[in-house]
């Protein structure tokens, strides 16, 4: 079933945002997102959409249905001062902030 809610959560991401966005499975259960135009704002918002089509998300499995929830974390770069492990690094820790809030929720890290 794992595998499944792997794909449904793929299948949501690359519904929610754009061509021009990078989406990449970067381990296990956890996704990247670049997206290279726009404002953090314009993220968060995205960001928070993608969590509401996922909470509504049902899959059948073996006649029970199952549901699942994502936690979230954005950051924005400054520019080419930041490489892109350091934006992974402080989106993975909004990740975890969310996580300690509770899960199901979107946090962000602003410069």
């Amino acid at each position: 079933m794992g595998d499944e809610v792997i794909k449904s959560l793929a299948g949501a991401i690359s519904g929610m945002f754009r061509k021009t966005d990078i989406q990449a499975r970067i381990g296990g259960e956890e996704f990247a997102v670049i997206l290279p135009d726009g404002s953090i704002d314009s993220a968060r918002h995205r960001v928070e959409r993608l969590r509401q089509v996922v909470e509504g998300l049902v899959l059948s499995f073996d006649n029970a249905q199952l549901s699942f929830t994502v936690s979230l974390g954005v950051a924005e770069s400054a520019g080419d001062e930041i490489s892109v492990e350091e934006v992974l690094d402080r989106a993975d820790k909004a990740l975890y902030s969310a996580k300690e809030q509770g899960r199901n929720t979107v946090c962000v890290d602003a410069l």
